[in-house]
């Protein structure tokens, strides 16, 4: 049985204040999260949360997908559970990350490379707010990938 050795740190922020450096640090936590296949990256998100991801064929067909943040939260932790059985790291690297204060919270945008697939998502993001305690909260994530010509070369 694996045990994992991070717990899940919550940013306590003011009700309707946020700042660049409270927002980075939940980033990073979030990553670090992802990066571990913790399943305490689901604590992050809120279970009001929107989550709409789409994903483009190269043959032009279309799928795309929307869960409440409760449903993801499920999804998460049972991702991170099958995926840490196989000690296998998802590979997931953010570029050009850009914070912008978005409503009482901020939008971070960031170009997602997923080095298991070998695609990179231009088009990802995750709105944050703090929630009623003050603990910044995932409140949406969109996705868009697009399924072109591999980056690793071997199914182009």
């Amino acid at each position: 049985m694996l045990a994992f050795g991070l717990a899940v740190e919550l940013i306590a922020l003011p009700a309707a204040a946020t700042d660049d450096d409270d927002t980075q640090a939940f980033f990073a936590r979030f990553q670090e999260l992802e990066r571990t296949l913790n399943p305490d990256i689901a604590d992050l998100y809120s279970d009001s949360a929107k989550v709409h991801g789409e994903f483009v064929y190269e043959n032009g067909s279309f799928r795309e997908f929307d869960w409440n943040g409760a449903t993801y939260k499920f999804q998460l932790r049972l991702q991170a559970t099958a995926a840490a059985q196989y000690q296998s790291d998802r590979g997931i690297l953010y570029s050009n990350v850009r914070y912008e204060r978005f409503e009482d919270g901020f939008r971070i945008y960031a170009e997602r490379y997923e080095a298991d697939s070998c695609f990179a998502n231009k088009n990802w993001y995750l709105v944050v707010r703090p929630d009623s305690e003050g603990n910044l909260r995932i409140v949406e994530e969109f996705s868009l990938k697009w399924d072109g010509p591999s980056r690793c070369g071997w199914h182009d």
